[in-house]
């Protein structure tokens, strides 16, 4: 019985080895750009506005009405 736990725990062994390097095979064969959150050097402008002043413009929607009362027998 002890050597099935050694054969079982070699074979574990080999197997997890040969994932890993399947993995890194895969990974230098598809040898993809990974995305990340942080854009090149380049890729950042930054744009300053200084807020200016204008003068606020009435439309119809905005003027306030005030209700008249008729005597309408």
């Amino acid at each position: 019985m002890e050597d099935r736990k050694k054969t079982i725990t070699a074979v574990a062994i080999l197997l997890l080895f040969l994932f890993l390097v399947l993995v890194l095979v895969a990974s230098l064969f598809f040898r993809r750009k990974t995305v990340s959150p942080i854009p090149d050097d380049a890729a950042i402008e930054i744009i300053f506005i200084s807020p200016t002043l204008v003068p606020p413009v009435a439309s119809p929607s905005a003027l306030i009405v005030s209700p008249t009362i008729s005597n309408k027998p």
